[in-house]
Formats: structure tokens, C-alpha cells, sequence
């Protein structure tokens, strides 16, 4: 993922569970899992790269976080 061309958002975890909790057509929550499903696809190509056995480890752990986060805002009331 491009973070050059990206634009980051800086956003605490309070503010999005205020958005989530305010979204009632469902959009954030899709927009939000979007984002997490274009990280893990660029963490999944970055793995099929063949990496050292130091980054493989740092990019299992972010590939275990993205999907422990998609988890939480699918699952979020």
C-alpha cells in the first residue's frame, strides 16, 4: 500500500467506535473494512515475496492483526 499516495487519517479508537455506534446505514463499517481488506491483500503479497525469516514474522503478526481487526468491526454493536 502506497502511503505516499494514500491520505492517513489519524483516528483514536474512541472516535471510531463513536462512528460505528453512529453509523446507521452501514457505511463506515464497510469503508473501515475495505481499508483492512486492501492492507491484508498488500501484507499478502509482501509474504508471496519470499522474506527473510525476521520480516516473515513481523508480517504474520500484522497479517494476524488485520484479521483480528476485521473481526472486531464486523462484529461491533
Amino acid at each position: 500500500m502506497d502511503t505516499d499516495t494514500k491520505k492517513l487519517k489519524r483516528l483514536t479508537l474512541v472516535d471510531m467506535e463513536r462512528q460505528l455506534l453512529n453509523d446507521s446505514d452501514g457505511s463506515y463499517r464497510r469503508e473501515i473494512l475495505q481499508e483492512i481488506v486492501q492492507y491484508q491483500q498488500w501484507v499478502k503479497e509482501h509474504i508471496a515475496t519470499g522474506l527473510a525469516p525476521e520480516e516473515f514474522s513481523v508480517y504474520e503478526k500484522l497479517k494476524n492483526a488485520l484479521e483480528s481487526a476485521r473481526e472486531i468491526v464486523t462484529n461491533f454493536k
